[in-house]
């Protein structure tokens, strides 16, 4: 997680599983509901579940603001 920029966040995904489109959407849908924030996100999930990942997210936010 880096900063964004002023237009906004990015957000790149690299992923070996097929078919979690809609629950990797809700979980930034949420994120950035709850952090009014912009950054640029990379992941490659490694296979993590997406809620592993969305705590990951919250960690990675929080070592950020340190």
């Amino acid at each position: 997680m880096e900063p964004g920029s002023p237009a906004g966040s990015t957000v790149r995904v690299r992923t070996s599983v097929a078919g979690f489109q809609d629950q990797w959407l809700s979980i930034f849908r949420t994120f950035f509901e709850r952090h009014d924030v912009a950054a640029a996100i990379e992941i490659n999930d490694g296979g993590a579940s997406p809620p592993t990942v969305q705590l990951r997210l919250e960690q990675a936010l929080e070592e950020s603001r340190q």
